[in-house]
């Protein structure tokens, strides 16, 4: 694994060690031997310098800066005393924009950043382990991140931030030793990676505080010949300015250790972060301390108060995003309902086939799949509407997609749509198709008082319109 030993640095087969001018050996493993190959230096360090200061020393480069500076402040992630890491993702609509060149040139310090960029679907989950793995406390970056499917946006965001892999055997089902990592991963993408997280939980608040994600507005300032020009010495020149930091930092560690406690205690008064924003306090917190070191040492001299300024934005936006992301617990309902409803049985009344009453079905289809639930109609003046709904099928809806079953619960008894005790009901009772069913523990939701709070919106009113009218709707109202 590269990055830290004790108070040295490892980057390569290069060693870093405290007070030494002269570079120590690294004995690289096989399972690292490709990653050692990019954590290279070519070239001069003062063409990268010029190159960086040319393209990205710009007002309103902000955003790319922030790209940039991520590769340097995430060997700090851990002096900060962080385990895991947090996703930082760069988004724009179109491509254009410079958030794929930003983030290799943050790379190119410290090796041949082609080789070391991972491209989204040209790696299986267990080599994206390993990679992070063998970087620890290095940066990774994963380019394109469009076409990534929700669950593993949601899978890649987690796991970065716990700092280690899913338990894995070997093939003689012994238990194989996980690298963990404490660092940063950069990633990229036209799709904003918040949504794709959302889109595989309906309540993904754990995940989402786990990335720090930003929009780029506007393209390039440079025309496209100097652009093209200064973006091709990276391809030349790389490797040194990441030696460079880390020898700076590994001579002053304790200095650096209580700079990074210093800006973070600042960040989280200034910026009012909660312990659940942990991720974006670190992040910030390594980033700008990143700057200044790379100021000090001659690096980069990018603007620090633009920098927090626009920090502070961003922070804004991602705390609207959480917002809008995470839905109520009766919303969640709602969309529990639209799936589990084709396992429902619509009926007027209980029936009772001991009595050779049936009950009258609603439509006329049975229920698709094992009973989830049954609607009760009023069969007279002297019933009442009521849906049972079995909690069995409620808990593996919610556990399929990432929902609290306990606060759903909870939030239905506040609402005064559900008892809060739970009753047994046989869901097929007074229909022949159904007889010999059990009675599971079912969760009694009162239709009055929800339809009373839900008006027009009532989702289960919906429903019932698309299956009444049919044949015995016209039987009943007929009295045939």
């Amino acid at each position: 694994q590269f990055g830290w030993y004790d108070q040295s640095f490892i980057i390569g087969e290069r060693r870093i060690v405290p007070g030494q001018t002269s570079l120590g050996k690294a004995m690289i493993s096989s399972n690292a031997t490709s990653e050692a190959k990019a954590l290279v230096s070519k070239g001069d360090a003062q063409a990268w310098i010029d190159a960086v200061d040319a393209i990205y020393n710009r007002p309103n480069s902000e955003p790319l800066q922030y790209c940039v500076l991520a590769a340097f402040a995430a060997p700090l992630y851990r002096m900060l005393g962080e385990s895991g890491g947090v996703t930082i993702y760069a988004h724009s609509v179109g491509s254009g924009y410079g958030k794929t060149t930003a983030q290799k040139v943050g790379l190119s310090a410290w090796g041949n950043a082609q080789e070391l960029l991972l491209m989204n679907n040209q790696f299986t989950e267990t080599a994206l382990w390993e990679h992070m793995g063998t970087m620890n406390n290095l940066p990774v970056v994963i380019d394109e991140m469009t076409n990534c499917t929700p669950a593993f946006a949601s899978t890649l965001v987690y796991s970065m931030s716990t700092g280690k892999s899913k338990a894995r055997r070997n093939a003689d089902l012994s238990k194989r030793e996980n690298k963990d990592w404490a660092t940063i991963c950069l990633a990229s993408g036209n799709q904003l990676l918040t949504e794709k997280i959302s889109a595989q939980r309906t309540n993904a608040e754990a995940e989402i505080m786990r990335v720090f994600e930003f929009t780029l507005h506007k393209k390039g300032q440079l025309d496209p010949n100097t652009a093209r020009e200064l973006i091709g010495t990276f391809n030349d020149h790389y490797g040194h300015a990441g030696e460079s930091f880390m020898r700076y930092v590994v001579d002053n560690h304790d200095a650096v250790r209580a700079r990074l406690k210093s800006v973070i205690k600042m960040l989280n008064v200034n910026l009012g972060f909660r312990q659940e924003e942990r991720y974006w306090a670190a992040a910030h917190t390594c980033i700008l301390v990143a700057l200044e070191l790379c100021k000090k040492i001659g690096i980069l001299q990018f603007d620090t108060a633009a920098l927090l300024n626009w920090i502070k934005v961003e922070t804004a936006q991602n705390r609207g995003t959480l917002t809008s992301s995470v839905r109520d617990p009766l919303s969640v309902f709602n969309d529990m309902l639209a799936d589990i409803w084709k396992g429902v049985l619509v009926t007027y009344g209980e029936g009772d086939l001991s009595m050779t009453k049936p009950a009258m079905m609603v439509g006329e289809q049975y229920p698709v799949g094992p009973l989830a639930g049954r609607h009760l109609l009023p069969a007279d003046a002297n019933c009442r509407e009521v849906l049972y709904l079995s909690r069995t099928v409620a808990k593996k809806w919610c556990d399929a997609n990432g929902s609290s079953l306990k606060e759903m619960h909870d939030a239905l008894v506040d609402a005064g749509w559900l008892k809060p005790r739970e009753v047994r009901f046989t869901l097929g009772k007074g229909v022949p198709k159904y007889s010999g069913t059990g009675n599971p523990p079912c969760w009694e939701i009162d239709r009055a008082a929800m339809r009373a709070a839900t008006g027009a919106d009532d989702p289960i009113a919906q429903k019932l319109s698309v299956v009444k009218g049919g044949a015995n709707e016209r039987d009943r109202k007929a009295g045939v």
